[in-house]
């Protein structure tokens, strides 16, 4: 769940559009033309694959670094500013014009925290405070509506205060600022999850926190209402650490770690539709920890882990997201980086 130069595409007609996890995309309200996503997605943040040092671009130690890429084009990632506090595994969400990081775990202070984040796409320049979540919690997923109705979500993932339960579920009006609330619980006390959506459905998988295993269970929420989420169907293999985005019918999950250790499957899911996932192909790099975004035609995921020593990928990858077929090389991150909050994408 990171996140500007800009690049407008033309707008489309369509009836709805998704959102990753984290990473995101965005839409407007049914039957209306809208933009399906942005031509612009952002990456904040992250565990970092070199240390501080005289021309080094990890000057904040990685962690506080946001780079973004022109979803339409290829090529490397450039600069857009710093975020507010070092942080990694945090949840993102974005609409047209903002994109926001929702707690995380941190650097050189508490484990976790409940800070929010935003920048606005359209420009580049360092983030500011939003406000904060509802418990100090390593949100890790998130995803929104697009533009529909501005909403964020962020999944449950590790909470820092003892006692409490991985199954809490907020929400943010994006446009403004202001602390999240409560929307409702999830079916299973989760982490390490991923989330796309498209314009009213918001879905997630995770790990099943309760016995620290990876789950194949797909949850959804309806994201204009609140409550409780519930039941989609299955991932074809059980993972975590994965990336999500989607386009206005179709999510797409990539990369991971399951029980044989990193992994390349890509699989997808159409939104409005209950039901078990499908295979969509493979990513260029057998990894988890990535980010995802989309601009609607689009997917692209950034980063993951290199298992040995424990560093940071700066591959990027890309996926035409309504075909199937294998991922094809993008360019590269500024800085290679693990745990990267979720791309956003914003027009």
């Amino acid at each position: 769940m990171d996140y500007i130069n800009y690049v407008k595409q033309s707008p489309m007609s369509m009836s709805g559009f998704g959102g990753p996890v984290g990473a995101l995309n965005f839409n407007g309200a049914s039957g209306a033309p809208f933009v399906t996503g942005g031509a612009r997605g952002t990456f904040g943040g992250g565990n970092p694959d070199e240390l501080p040092g005289p021309g080094s671009k990890n000057d904040d130690g990685g962690y506080k670094v946001i780079d973004y890429v022109s979803i339409d084009t290829t090529g490397n990632a450039s600069d857009f500013g710093r975020l507010t506090i070092k942080t990694f595994q945090a949840a993102a969400c974005s609409n047209q014009t903002r994109a926001v990081w929702m707690g995380g775990g941190t650097v050189g202070g508490p484990t976790l925290t409940d800070v929010m984040q935003y920048v606005t796409i359209a420009s580049t320049g360092d983030a500011a405070d939003f406000g904060n979540t509802l418990s100090i919690v390593k949100s890790e997923a998130g995803c929104s509506d697009g533009s529909a109705g501005n909403r964020g979500i962020y999944w449950p993932g590790q909470y820092q205060q003892a006692g409490t339960s991985n199954d809490q579920i907020g929400y943010i009006n994006i446009s403004s600022t202001g602390n999240a609330q409560d929307f409702g619980n999830t079916l299973q006390n989760t982490r390490t999850g991923c989330a796309w959506a498209d314009s009213t459905r918001g879905c997630f998988n995770g790990v099943n926190a309760s016995t620290g295993s990876a789950s194949n269970v797909i949850e959804y929420i309806t994201i204009q209402s609140t409550g409780n989420s519930t039941d989609f169907g299955d991932m074809v293999q059980a993972a975590e650490k994965r990336a999500g985005t989607a386009d206005a019918t179709r999510g797409v999950i990539s990369n991971g770690e399951g029980s044989g250790g990193a992994m390349n499957q890509i699989e997808y899911v159409a939104i409005q539709t209950l039901g078990n996932a499908s295979s969509f192909g493979s990513s260029t790099i057998s990894t988890g920890g990535r980010g995802g975004c989309s601009n609607g035609i689009r997917g692209v995921f950034a980063g993951g882990e290199v298992p040995s020593p424990q560093t940071g990928y700066n591959v990027i990858d890309y996926i035409t997201i309504q075909t199937t077929g294998n991922a094809s090389d993008f360019g590269d991150l500024i800085i290679g980086r693990r745990q990267i909050p979720a791309g956003a994408a914003g027009a």
